[in-house]
């Protein structure tokens, strides 16, 4: 789908003291249409899918339908947010009840109210969008819940409106930044290409580059599929793939090239890649 041929529509926008909630208690939900956080004041933490991210003024968030997601508020600097629950699409506009989000386990998917949109011209809204310093959405964001909370004549268009807007302005700064990051992700996996045997830390590779290591985990996942932690374990075993195949070193030497000095957890995580052993690989078993 191109993103010009988007017509959101707002099921929900609040301004909500997460603290207060059913949920902030560690449970992991999912949500069946499109969410969106933005935090007023307050810190907290977000994880959704398998990473997390911190939460503070000005923060903006948004994550896909059916993605699991668990939230935590400080109690004594609670997040206060507004939040918005929204489609990308009218398909599903006749559900205009705010539809509460489900605890994991008790999932169906064929509740989503919108089929998974992919865009083709607007890649970085493919995935959760993390924006850290997003101070020029606050008058949009607080315009968004007290349209909605007013419910006065044309309040639904006028908030499906403020959303368009909203996801613009996100679709040009995380479009413009492309260019920037693709810089920035290319000296970061030179950079663990390099020194994957050292092991380093996301707090090293943030102080490193000069960026929060959240920052730079949500690029490597817009950009290869993997975070920090994940790319530095596929050097590695791409690393001992090339060695299997080229160097008559044992099992154990390559272990310990790579850092992974415990043979059998390198064997399980080597197997775990590539349904093989390290052994049944060399010999082709």
């Amino acid at each position: 789908m191109l993103f010009d041929k988007i017509t959101p529509f707002v099921r929900f926008a609040a301004k909500q003291n997460m603290s207060n909630c059913w949920f902030n208690d560690g449970k992991e939900i999912v949500g069946f249409d499109q969410r969106i956080y933005f935090v007023l004041s307050g810190h907290g933490s977000v994880k959704i899918g398998d990473e997390v991210y911190d939460l503070s003024p000005d923060t903006f968030v948004m994550w896909r339908a059916g993605t699991p997601y668990r939230y935590v508020s400080e109690k004594k600097n609670p997040l206060i947010c507004v939040t918005c629950n929204f489609d990308f699409t009218f398909r599903s506009s006749d559900a205009v009840t705010p539809v509460a989000p489900s605890l994991v386990k008790e999932f169906d998917k064929s509740g989503l109210l919108e089929e998974n949109v992919r865009f083709s011209d607007a890649e970085s809204l493919n995935g959760t969008v993390f924006l850290p310093n997003a101070s020029d959405l606050r008058p949009l964001m607080l315009e968004l819940e007290e349209s909605y909370s007013l419910k006065r004549k044309f309040s639904s268009l006028k908030c499906n409106n403020i959303i368009q807007e909203i996801l613009l302005k996100v679709a040009y700064r995380t479009e413009n930044d492309l260019s920037k990051n693709n810089e920035l992700v290319s000296a970061v996996t030179d950079y663990l290409r390099e020194h994957f045997r050292d092991n380093p830390t996301n707090k090293e590779i943030g102080a490193k580059f000069g960026y929060h290591p959240n920052y730079i985990n949500s690029l490597l996942i817009k950009h290869t599929e993997m975070t920090i932690h994940k790319y530095l374990l596929y050097c590695k075993m791409t690393y001992a793939v090339q060695q299997l195949l080229t160097s008559d070193k044992n099992v154990s030497e390559i272990a310990n090239e790579i850092n992974i000095p415990d043979t059998q957890y390198f064997a399980r995580l080597f197997k775990k890649y590539y349904k093989k052993s390290p052994s049944q690989f060399r010999f082709n078993k």
